[in-house]
C-alpha cells in the first residue's frame, strides 16, 4: 500500500513552482516546487515542506507509533525501489542514512543518495522522471519493495519552466457496486443478502474493480454493518469469483462473485433473516493470516444501503479516499560541506500535497 505517491519529472528545474490537481472532485489539491544549488542537486528528497521559509512536517498522517504499521519512503529510480527510510510520525529522523554521505539532514524523513548504492543504481544520481512514494509497510516486513497501492501521481513536465501549474493525475481508484438478494428464503426476505456484482448489463458480471491479491499475504473482506455489528461476507482475492463464507446462507445456489445471505446462524445480538435496509456495506484489505472480527481502520470501498433499498437494483460503493490524511512531500539533497573546493550538494525541493487513498491502508494498532 502506498497512500502517498509523487512523480518527480525527467526535466527538473530549480525554483520552479507547479499546480497540482487531482482528478477527484473530494480529494485536495496542491502545489510543488522545485529549488536547487549547483551540483548534484536532485540527488536528494525529504519529506518537508519550506513554503514558509522554515522548515515543517511534509506530511499530514496518522502516527503510527505503538502499532503494528510503519512508514516507508521509496524513490523508485529506473524501476529499482530505493528506500529512503522507515518513521512513525511526519516529524523527526526516518531509520536509515545508509545513502547519505553526513549526518548533516533535517529531523525529517528523506535520504540523500550518495553513496553506497544498491545494485543497478549509480550515486548521485538525478531524481528527475522518478517517483517518490510514501507506504505502509508491516513493521516486521524484508520486502525490499514497496506495498501494493499508488492512489496519487505527481508529474513534473518533461518542458517545466518556471512558474506554471500542471495537473497531478490520479492513479485508479477502487471502484465496486452490490445489490441486495437472497437465493433460498421466501421474497418477503429479499433484502437480506448483499452480492458483489452489477446487473447493469442484464447479466451478472464483476461489481468490484479492485488489483488482484493472489499470491499476496493479503486479502478482501466484504462486510455488512448491521445494528454497528461488522458482519462477514466472506473473504476473496479477486472479484471475479465465488468468497471463502457461506456459513449464513441456507443453500450452495448463489452466484460466483463475493457476497453473502443472511438466513442461518446469525452472530449474537443479531437475527436472520433480516432486512439491509440503512445498514453499509464494506471492503476492506486484510493480512490473510488475521482472524479479527473487525475490518481495518482504512477502507477502499464502502457505501450506505438505501433505507428504501430494493432488491435486484446495483447500488455504487464509494473509494474511500476523501477520509484519508493527505501531505506534502518536499524533495532535496541537504548535504551539507564547508570546503568551498568541494562541490555543494544543494537542495532541490518539490512540495507536493498528496491524497491518501484508498486502499490506505492497514494501519492496525498493536494488540488489535
Amino acid at each position: 500500500f502506498k497512500p502517498l505517491v509523487g512523480m518527480i519529472p525527467a526535466d527538473a528545474v530549480d525554483h520552479l513552482e507547479y499546480m497540482l490537481d487531482n482528478v477527484a472532485d473530494s480529494l485536495p489539491a496542491g502545489t510543488f516546487a522545485l529549488s536547487s544549488a549547483p551540483t548534484d542537486e536532485l540527488s536528494g528528497i525529504w519529506y518537508l515542506d519550506r513554503s514558509s521559509g522554515t522548515p515543517v512536517a511534509g506530511l499530514d498522517i496518522p502516527d503510527l507509533s505503538g502499532t503494528d504499521w510503519v512508514y516507508e519512503g521509496w524513490v523508485v529510480i529506473d524501476g529499482v525501489p530505493v528506500t529512503s527510510g522507515r518513521f512513525d510520525t511526519a516529524e523527526g529522523f526516518d531509520d536509515f542514512d545508509g545513502y547519505s554521505a553526513s549526518d548533516a539532514y533535517p529531523p525529517f524523513p528523506g535520504e540523500d543518495f550518495l553513496v553506497n548504492a544498491p545494485d543497478g543504481v549509480t550515486f548521485p544520481t538525478d531524481l528527475s522522471g522518478q517517483t517518490a512514494v510514501i507506504s505502509i509497510e508491516p513493521r516486521v516486513d524484508n520486502d525490499p519493495a514497496p506495498f501494493l497501492f499508488k492512489p496519487l501521481v505527481g508529474a513534473i513536465p518533461e518542458d517545466a519552466v518556471d512558474h506554471l501549474e500542471y495537473d497531478l493525475d490520479m492513479a485508479d481508484l477502487p471502484t465496486g457496486s452490490f445489490m441486495l438478494t437472497q437465493h433460498e428464503a421466501p421474497p418477503s426476505d429479499e433484502l437480506s443478502g448483499i452480492w458483489f456484482l452489477d446487473l447493469s448489463t442484464g447479466s451478472p458480471a464483476v461489481g468490484l474493480d479492485l488489483p488482484d491479491l493472489i499470491g499476496t499475504d493479503w486479502t478482501y473482506e466484504g462486510w455488512v454493518v448491521i445494528d454497528g455489528v461488522p458482519v462477514t461476507t466472506g473473504r476473496f482475492d479477486t472479484g471475479d469469483g465465488f468468497d471463502d463464507f457461506d456459513g449464513y446462507s441456507a443453500s450452495d445456489m448463489y452466484p460466483p462473485f463475493p457476497g453473502e445471505d443472511f438466513l442461518l446462524n446469525a452472530p449474537a445480538g443479531l437475527v436472520f433473516p433480516t432486512d439491509l435496509s440503512g445498514t453499509t456495506a464494506v471492503i476492506s484489505i486484510e493480512p490473510r493470516m488475521d482472524d479479527d472480527p473487525a475490518p481495518f481502520m482504512f477502507k477502499p470501498l464502502a457505501g450506505d444501503i438505501p433505507a428504501s433499498a430494493e432488491d435486484h437494483v446495483v447500488y455504487d460503493l464509494s473509494d474511500r479516499t476523501s477520509t484519508l490524511p493527505t501531505g506534502t512531500v518536499t524533495i532535496e539533497d541537504v548535504t551539507d560541506d564547508d570546503d568551498e573546493d568541494t562541490p555543494f550538494l544543494g537542495a532541490f525541493v518539490v512540495v507536493v500535497v498528496l491524497a491518501l487513498v484508498a486502499v490506505a491502508i492497514l494501519a492496525r494498532r498493536s494488540g488489535q
